[in-house]
């Protein structure tokens, strides 16, 4: 039996204001999730990755996601 697919969806320019922000006023992950509703692990990450020296860009995720995406080559499917 296979298992189901989760579905993830990135943070919006609007929830990445809402975390920096947060951020900024020193709240804990766990909060800046819940209100996000995202997890707290999601909140992490995206921190981690967007942060540099302390200061939270929330365009460096935008961007990584842009350039992604561009940089991906096409599905290719076997002949069906």
């Amino acid at each position: 039996m296979a298992t189901p697919r989760r579905h993830f969806t990135h943070f919006t320019l609007a929830e990445r204001e809402i975390l920096r922000r947060m951020h900024y006023r020193n709240a804990s992950c766990i909060e800046i999730a819940h209100v996000l509703g995202k997890s707290r692990t999601s909140v992490w990450r995206e921190l981690k990755r967007n942060t540099n020296e302390g200061e939270f860009y929330q365009l460096f995720g935008k961007v990584a996601a842009s350039v992604s995406a561009n940089n991906r080559s096409p599905i290719r499917y076997a002949n069906l």
